[in-house]
């Protein structure tokens, strides 16, 4: 495998080199004076420099947004391993602590139709309203039991160091 990918190396090398001299070729041909073909060959020679440097932070600026989507749809993987393991019902045990929860689910009833301008709107509406909790009304002790049921699957979430790129529900979790 490394033989080949050598081998692979040597003859793109080559065909490049062949390349090169064959446009050189035809640009003598054409002018006819090695003086400026000279000249226009050391002038491409002082800024190969410059184009490596150019070329490769193109490169390096490509593979590093490839990795930090890479990681994102990681991190999203997580997040609905979340939220299909504890977080679809614990939203449904905390809900039960809301006064007027019924306004608040009719803003916040979620389908499949859904686009960005109707989260928008969900979201300007939790930041609008005063939204009041009382825990005297329900029963604390199923809540706990659920969460201590969880622990485990919990604190292995918060071991992933790619959890740090997403602040927010890094955030969750630790309430959480």
């Amino acid at each position: 495998m490394l033989r080949t990918f050598i081998l692979n190396k040597k003859l793109m090398v080559t065909v490049l080199f062949v390349i090169s001299l064959a446009l050189y070729s035809v640009d003598y041909v054409m002018l006819g004076s090695v003086k400026d073909l000279t000249i226009w060959f050391l002038g491409n020679l002082a800024f190969l420099p410059i184009y490596v440097i150019i070329v490769t932070l193109m490169i390096e600026r490509v593979l590093k947004e490839r990795e930090r989507q890479s990681v994102m749809r990681k991190l999203n993987m997580v997040i609905g391993v979340f939220f299909s393991e504890v977080g679809n019902r614990l939203l449904k045990e905390l809900s039960t602590y809301v006064v007027s929860c019924d306004d608040l689910k009719q803003h916040l009833l979620i389908n499949g139709t859904w686009k960005e301008k109707d989260f928008a709107t969900a979201l300007d509406h939790l930041r609008t309203r005063d939204i009041k909790i009382d825990s005297s009304c329900c029963e604390k002790f199923v809540l706990k039991r659920y969460l201590v049921e969880k622990r485990g699957f919990l604190v292995t979430l918060l071991e992933n160091q790619n959890l740090l790129e997403h602040e927010d529900f890094s955030d969750l979790l630790w309430a959480v």
